[in-house]
């Protein structure tokens, strides 16, 4: 597509122009905007570090995380381990 023809662009060409002059505007904001996310990301911090210790001496979590364990030393074991001795 020229942009400038002998005499000046064409009407098609000048709604082709427009068209991408739209869609590079739409994209910068776009941009823009993620841009904004990222950096408000980074000053919350990470998710996880707001998380951490939030189940401290929580005797469901505790229960929780022993069968979890139960689970995966039979996956692993013909005779599951005694669980009572850590």
């Amino acid at each position: 597509m020229k942009a400038v023809g002998p005499i000046g662009p064409t009407t098609l060409e000048v709604k082709a122009m427009a068209t991408v002059e739209e869609r590079l505007t739409e994209l910068e904001a776009k941009v823009t905007r993620l841009a904004q996310c990222m950096s408000d990301r980074r000053e919350n911090g990470n998710w996880i570090d707001a998380i951490i210790g939030s189940f401290r001496d929580d005797p469901e979590f505790e229960e929780i995380l022993r069968l979890g364990r139960e689970i995966r030393r039979q996956d692993y074991l013909i005779e599951p381990l005694d669980d009572s001795k850590g």
